[in-house]
């Protein structure tokens, strides 16, 4: 499946119109129609988070109905994975070098979890702005 159909099967099932997702997400219609004809290959990670904070599910699902997250890791590779990492850093002989790398891969935890926090920050601001465009559509209406 394709961000395009994924889309355009998302806002059918809401008896939307291009018009109406495009007012709700602030993403111009004729934007829109070219990304369910799938005329966009490279969408923006604003446009994918306005639109679904106007569709009200989450860029996770979003992305995932694209198959853009087919290769992100399940939780059995990530233990995999996490006691790799804890035997490469048990083979560092030097407890002055393994307190480095410690000391780094902390960094990088830390920094992941702001980036993450970042991003949930923009998917409620998001959220927020699809549902006063929202309001402010059906107003007028």
């Amino acid at each position: 499946m394709t961000l395009g159909s994924t889309l355009q099967r998302l806002r059918k099932e809401r008896g939307w119109t291009q018009g109406k997702l495009a007012a709700y997400s602030g993403v111009s219609q004729s934007h829109l129609s070219k990304i369910e004809r799938g005329e966009y290959d490279n969408v923006s990670t604003r446009i994918v988070a306005q639109l679904a904070a106007a569709l009200e599910v989450s860029t996770d699902y979003l992305c995932e109905e694209a198959g853009w997250l087919n290769g992100r890791r399940h939780p059995k590779e990530l233990a995999l994975a996490e006691h790799d990492l804890i035997e490469t850093v048990r083979l560092v002989t030097s407890p002055g070098v393994r307190h480095k790398v410690l000391e780094q891969l902390t960094w990088i935890a830390e920094s992941v979890v702001k980036a993450e926090k970042a991003e949930q920050l923009e998917q409620l601001n998001n959220v927020r702005i699809a549902a006063e465009r929202r309001a402010s559509y059906q107003e007028d209406q």
